[in-house]
């Protein structure tokens, strides 16, 4: 879910809640909104990539030490990337 929930556009995000609304009224059972499963598998994969991976050379720290510096990119795509995504969610 951390690879493919970041780059979707509003509409297609506002048509998987409703499709999940739907499901949990149906199994009378209340779901997790994707938003927040989606934060939490991100910071947990970024935490891991973050200590030891090849991309680990993306997450550099501030010279203050708390938190990561985020790379500037240019082109949309790369924005919706996970790694931009991971930082901002690191950070915050």
């Amino acid at each position: 879910m951390s690879t493919w929930y970041g780059p979707l556009r509003v509409k297609d995000r506002n048509r998987l809640s409703r499709i999940i609304n739907t499901a949990s009224l149906s199994i009378i059972l209340e779901q997790r909104q994707l938003v927040c499963i989606y934060k939490t598998q991100v910071k947990d994969k970024a935490s891991q990539i973050a200590s030891a991976y090849p991309l680990f050379t993306e997450f550099v720290k501030l010279p203050t030490g708390r938190r990561y510096r985020a790379a500037a990119v240019i082109k949309n795509i790369c924005k919706k990337s996970f790694t931009p995504n991971a930082i901002t969610l690191l950070n915050l």
